[in-house]
């Protein structure tokens, strides 16, 4: 079992994102940040007209083996904001760094949950 929260990453284009923990012991979780390959795709790896939920999938599966995650919607895409298409190859190194760096300003709850040195 897992416990999902909904969250913000900021930037020039604040990109929505889901944390996944796991239930259960209070212990730290290592995180494990989800990256998009290439195309349109939102946080749960699904294309227009091609729904596959793998990065939903994973994190569920990463969740029953002791693992936090990460995983956001592309800069225009889902719920984020932005242009898709005005996206360089930058762009998305900047809001996968982002995303990561999310932990250090998140609540002091979830700051426990995680354990960055494993991440």
């Amino acid at each position: 079992m897992s416990k999902e929260f909904e969250v913000t990453i900021p930037g020039q284009f604040p990109l929505a994102a889901t944390l996944t923990i796991p239930e259960g012991s209070n212990e730290k979780y290592p995180l494990v940040l989800m990256v998009h390959g290439s195309g349109q795709t939102d946080r749960d790896s699904n294309a227009k007209g091609m729904p596959m939920n793998i990065f939903k999938e994973l994190s569920e599966v990463a969740a029953t083996e002791g693992f936090a995650s990460i995983r956001f919607d592309k800069r225009g895409v889902g719920a984020s904001k932005g242009d898709y298409y005005e996206t360089g190859v930058q762009d998305l190194i900047d809001d996968a760094t982002g995303s990561f760096g999310i932990f250090q300003k998140t609540s002091k709850h979830r700051r426990r949950e995680c354990d960055f040195t494993r991440s």
